[in-house]
């Protein structure tokens, strides 16, 4: 019987610290068949997530002049479709349902980190990696950042706002603050 492969884990992180600390982490993880490997910039992850077929990515909201949330909404651009769990040194509601909308499937409070939690949301996140691939039906899965941030603004703000499909899947965001097409 051949063994399963291990688990393919991308860290991207700008603090060294940080990924050795969960790297540890992953090592005390029960059942742990993990390949962890470490991205340190915002630049050089997304890079890497774009040569390999990753399992997961964990990626730390703050990367300096970048966030995490940047990271999950470009990845997705360029057609990248692993699952995320966003670490975050302070927690916050707003970083929390502002990940949960970029499509982030974990929120991870690193102070509150632990072996246990680590491989729990690892393994739903791989688990459930079937429900965020794209699927063949035609309804769209990528909204321009443009359009997610006047749609997040809008939101937040209780402004109304309306969806529309044009054609030829030209998608066309309206507002009462203006447009935002593709």
């Amino acid at each position: 019987m051949t063994p399963p492969s291990a688990t393919q884990v991308l860290m991207i992180d700008d603090e060294e610290n940080d990924w050795l600390l969960v790297r540890h982490m992953v090592g005390k993880m029960p059942d742990a068949a993990c390949q962890f490997h470490w991205a340190g910039s915002y630049e050089q992850g997304l890079r890497v997530l774009g040569e390999n077929d990753w399992d997961v990515c964990l990626v730390d909201y703050r990367l300096g002049t970048h966030t995490g949330i940047q990271v999950v909404m470009e990845s997705r651009a360029r057609g990248v479709d692993c699952p995320f769990l966003l670490l975050t040194g302070a927690g916050s509601r707003i970083i929390d349902m502002q990940a949960m909308r970029a499509g982030v499937v974990g929120y991870l409070e690193k102070s509150r980190l632990c072996p246990l939690e680590l491989e729990r949301a690892i393994r739903y996140a791989i688990g459930n990696r079937l429900a965020h691939r794209p699927s063949a039906s035609p309804a769209f899965t990528y909204i321009p950042s443009e359009a997610a941030e006047y749609l997040t603004t809008s939101f937040a703000c209780k402004q109304p706002f309306v969806v529309m499909a044009g054609e030829a899947g030209r998608k066309i965001f309206r507002g009462f603050g203006g447009d935002v097409g593709e």
